[in-house]
């Protein structure tokens, strides 16, 4: 009877070593070291989008893409509390929109023959912004009374109709004789915001997705392309002339401090391929000038032009030279758009990433909306919360302005990390866990290296969860263990002692 009762332990204990071996065989191996810091990090950041796709003349029909315009004002406090609240998305960076409408319609609207002189009262920065300022204004108030501060980026979608070739609004052409003068109405909207809005612009970037020269037709107007927003199309020479002259304009205009962006790309794959990184290294004076490098990331993450820029530029200025990406999408508003996010910081290396239009007029865009996920939705006169605003949520908390980015490792190509470490920021070290899989729950054991003891909060979105407060782990023996659900996004942040 002993013998049999020795035989049956034996076997139970058997099984459950091949079961922990089994188990511990699927585990799924992640870590994370808060001291290899890889490169600085500027935050996460949103914009307004107002004035993007209208084409007419009726001050009637002037375009609100964001919709604050059709909701109340409480609605509106709302949304702001949603982004730039103690409890929202708390962005660091915030991007602004120059439209071609600030100086009139026909060559008797400029405002004189002198690019170096600005005659304020012939701008209208105004009519067509009204809901976007407000937005930075509020978001930027909001922001400092949290103690923190936002960078802002301005960007021209495209010129007045009379700059053109084609002297029509969106043609495809500048009209070379008219280019400081497009200096001069980029200079005057900066100036604007800066002087009179009391807005912290930091930099002044050239285009938007204006490489894509394939949106005109051949006599460079929009037929057949209403679908497309506000753009220019800029030639890689123009882009380098620009980056060439700009800069002294700036000075001129008491702007000096402004800092200058060759454009933003539709994507740095099209960056590229469009040959723009070869012209601007070929370019001494056009490459000195360049302030902080951006594009947009839809479509393609191929990067290698942002590389050669980097070691080309640290080599012959001896300054490390940041990215951000100033349009990024929220795909379908689940966890795909964040597996491009940690990508987009750990294979394009960028510093900073601003999402496009997180607040959307509901089926507003022309010809259909290429990038309709979004982080709330405006209809009518009412708005909806989407699942993009909780994934969101759970990386832009973790990434504040002045942190850098963490090395990080998984063993799974489908179970993806990303970490911040503190850096010269007030906000702790923390990082991010992606499970991919469609249908799956995976077992992470996840070291943190120099870590043992403490302790970190979690925060979990998922098809259930809307980032929500889980249970808290502490690290022993190097880590712990976490089971992630499928298509979840969890943020673990280091939780500061208070003395």
């Amino acid at each position: 009877m002993r013998v049999l009762s020795f035989f049956l332990l034996a076997l139970l204990v058997n099984s459950a070593c091949q079961r922990q071996a089994f188990d511990e065989k699927q585990t799924i191996h992640c870590r994370v070291d808060f001291s290899d810091q890889l490169f600085p990090w500027d935050g996460f950041g949103v914009n307004y989008v107002q004035s993007a796709q209208w084409r007419g003349y009726d001050s009637a029909s002037r375009e609100d893409y964001g919709g604050f315009s059709q909701l109340n004002e409480q609605q509106r406090e709302e949304i702001l509390e949603l982004i730039f609240g103690e409890d929202g998305l708390k962005p660091s960076l915030l991007k602004l929109f120059l439209d071609p409408y600030h100086e009139g319609f026909e060559l008797s609207d400029n405002d004189d023959d002198d690019p170096y002189h600005i005659t304020e009262e012939a701008f209208d920065h105004e009519s067509t912004t009204h809901w976007m300022r407000y937005f930075a204004q509020e978001g930027l108030r909001m922001t400092r009374e949290q103690g923190r501060d936002l960078d802002m980026i301005t960007t021209l979608y495209g010129p007045p109709a009379w700059m053109t070739k084609q002297k029509f609004v969106r043609g495809r052409d500048l009209d070379p004789k008219y280019k400081k003068e497009l200096g001069e109405y980029m200079i005057a909207w900066v100036k604007f915001l800066v002087e009179k809005e009391q807005l912290p612009v930091k930099y002044l970037s050239l285009y938007n997705e204006g490489e894509m020269d394939n949106r005109w037709d051949e006599a460079g107007l929009t037929s057949g392309h209403e679908g497309h927003d506000h753009n220019l199309y800029w030639p890689k020479e123009q882009i380098c002339d620009f980056m060439t002259f700009m800069p002294e304009m700036l000075e001129k205009h008491g702007l000096g401090h402004i800092g200058l962006t060759p454009g933003e790309a539709m994507s740095w794959e099209t960056f590229g391929r469009m040959g723009i990184p070869q012209a601007l290294s070929n370019d001494p004076e056009a490459l000195e000038n360049m302030a902080l490098l951006t594009s947009h990331s839809f479509m393609g993450r191929e990067a290698s032009g942002v590389a050669m820029l980097r070691d080309i530029y640290k080599n012959r200025h001896g300054k490390y030279l940041k990215t951000w990406t100033t349009s990024f999408s929220f795909i379908n508003m689940y966890i795909d758009f964040l597996y491009n996010m940690h990508h987009e910081i750990y294979q394009v290396k960028t510093n900073g990433i601003i999402m496009w239009a997180p607040v959307q007029v509901k089926d507003m865009w022309i010809g259909g909306e290429p990038n309709a996920g979004c982080a709330i939705w405006v209809d009518g006169d009412k708005y909806e919360v989407r699942s993009g605003y909780h994934f969101l949520k759970s990386f832009s908390r973790m990434g504040m302005a002045g942190m850098q980015v963490a090395k990080t490792y998984s063993s799974d190509k489908d179970i993806l990390v990303t970490a911040f470490s503190q850096g010269d920021s007030d906000a702790p070290n923390a990082f991010n866990v992606l499970n991919v899989y469609e249908e799956e729950d995976k077992r992470v054991f996840i070291q943190v290296d120099d870590a043992e003891g403490k302790t970190f909060q979690v925060y979990r979105t998922s098809m259930e969860e809307d980032y929500q407060e889980m249970e808290e782990v502490q690290v022993k023996n190097g880590g712990f263990y976490y089971t992630a659900p499928q298509k979840s996004s969890t943020t673990f942040f280091e939780k500061q002692v208070v003395s």
